[in-house]
């Protein structure tokens, strides 16, 4: 074609084209996803409530690389590089309805979550659910199986091969 890629992508951006992300996850299985959905479903056929839970950190500073100042002028800050201040936040979510929300100042760990499960999220549901998670190491490490037992609460066992399991819709 005797053309340069900048060439090539002038032409196409002149023709009013541009390249667009995909909106699916590369590992996103349509297969285990819809079996999920399926099992879901049925969940919420029988009358069981559908809780979903996660956890998220936020940091207590954020680096900005770049700013704004006057032409001529230097964009100056500081940033203290050792503060490793973190804040981790887990709940549950009914309908629309936060609930045992817990706030950390460490990461959470499998026993932070186990203690969690245990202490909060169980005591708080007040019938048969289906607690839908991400399967996260710390998580999948039965934490929630264990935390479960101990505290006599009965979650449905339908679902999986144990008392609470989520298939993966990433195709692993």
């Amino acid at each position: 074609m005797n053309c340069s890629k900048t060439g090539i992508f002038n032409a196409i951006k002149r023709l009013g084209i541009s390249q667009k992300k995909t909106l699916e996850h590369p590992k996103a299985c349509l297969i285990k996803r819809a079996q999920y959905q399926s099992k879901l479903y049925s969940f919420i056929q029988q009358g069981y409530p559908i809780v979903y839970m996660d956890e998220s950190g936020f940091e207590a500073e954020t680096i900005r690389p770049y700013g704004y100042a006057p032409i001529g002028k230097h964009c100056i800050d500081t940033y203290n590089w050792q503060a490793k201040k973190r804040t981790n936040i887990i709940g549950a979510l009914y309908g629309k309805m936060l609930f045992a929300l817990d706030c950390f100042e460490q990461n959470i760990n499998s026993n932070i979550f186990y203690h969690w499960c245990k202490c909060t999220l169980i005591p708080s549901l007040k019938t048969k659910c289906v607690i839908v998670m991400d399967l996260s190491k710390d998580k999948a490490r039965h934490c929630f199986a264990r935390a479960q037992y101990e505290s006599c609460a009965r979650v449905g066992k339908q679902m999986g091969r144990g008392k609470i399991s989520t298939p993966r819709m990433d195709g692993e």
